[in-house]
């Protein structure tokens, strides 16, 4: 199940109502990040901007304008052939505006003057900053123009909120759609745990537990982790984020794996312990067994009137008496 523009649509409308009347929200992409000379690492989208937009592409803007109107613009690369033959296509703004739940949408290099348009004369700007450190900049040289020049007519907004607060807030409720990508999410990463479990054997190496997850990811349709991929065996799972996953698995040992699939943006997180050679030895077990005790009162606690604490209280009490 995908999530649709109607959806999207309705998140937009559902953060407008929440805006003061005559404001503006800026809500930034995403940036590549350079690995290596002319390389970058995998793009992955701003969650914020991505949950309003479902546009996937660096270096966009989201303008939500609540006045007389309301309205979404979006600012996003203008169509480019010799850059798109070296990395790849672009929507472009014309496309955009089709294909996309916005209302408009211009290129970049458009971006500066529109932002004026839309800010001015604002009371209320929602922005988060410290994210982006050059759309920071961008937002504080566009708030001093405004400032400095009254006679052109221009007014800077009174008060700048943290848009965060207001997404964050809807981004807990799950629509249907949301938890539809969330068990598959869930469920691929399940798989892919008891791939790894089938494949660990004495002398295989923690980097090639990770291959088997993340191969499993990309063959069923999520082609990233959603986090770094930590295997690690014996004394390396003591290491809360150990990554290196680089040594060899040893008979008798315990692996632990945490690891789980992102699709579509949303994802799964999951962390097993298990022995190297399919056989817990009598200490092993006793402390699988505690563990293994303590997560089925959690789960048991979860329904609604409890809280996380109540949940965290009879965990401690269950470990601590094992």
């Amino acid at each position: 199940m995908n999530i649709t523009n109607a959806e999207y649509r309705a998140r937009q409308h559902q953060l407008l109502a929440q805006m003061k009347h005559n404001s503006v929200a800026l809500i930034p992409a995403a940036k590549e990040i350079t690995r290596s000379r002319d390389t970058e690492f995998p793009f992955r989208q701003d969650s914020d901007f991505f949950y309003l937009t479902g546009f996937n592409e660096p270096d966009a803007m989201l303008v939500l304008v609540k006045g007389e109107e309301q309205k979404s613009i979006l600012y996003c690369r203008a169509k480019d052939k010799t850059a798109e033959i070296w990395h790849g296509r672009r929507m472009g703004a014309d496309a955009a505006k089709e294909q996309l739940p916005i209302d408009d949408a211009y290129t970049l290099a458009e971006l500066d003057q529109g932002l004026i348009d839309a800010v001015n004369q604002k009371t209320t700007l929602y922005y988060g900053q410290g994210v982006y450190k050059d759309v920071d900049d961008q937002v504080f040289a566009l708030l001093n123009t405004l400032r400095g020049a009254p006679k052109k007519g221009y007014r800077a907004p009174e008060v700048i909120r943290d848009i965060r607060t207001l997404v964050h807030e809807m981004r807990l409720f799950k629509s249907p759609a949301e938890q539809e990508i969330m068990r598959q999410a869930g469920k691929i990463s399940a798989d892919a745990h008891k791939r790894a479990m089938r494949f660990a054997k004495a002398g295989a190496t923690e980097y090639q537990l990770e291959a088997e997850l993340h191969h499993h990811y990309a063959m069923n349709g999520a082609r990233y982790p959603a986090y770094g991929t930590i295997v690690g065996s014996g004394d390396n799972a003591t290491i809360l984020h150990y990554t290196e996953n680089e040594s060899p698995l040893k008979d008798g040992d315990l692996v632990l794996i945490d690891s789980g699939c992102e699709l579509a943006g949303y994802a799964a997180d999951i962390t097993r312990t298990f022995p190297v050679n399919g056989r817990f030895n009598d200490a092993q077990k006793a402390v699988y067994e505690v563990v293994l005790k303590a997560q089925y009162a959690a789960l048991d606690m979860v329904k609604p009137g409890n809280t996380l604490a109540q949940t965290a209280k009879v965990v401690n009490r269950i470990l601590t008496q094992g």
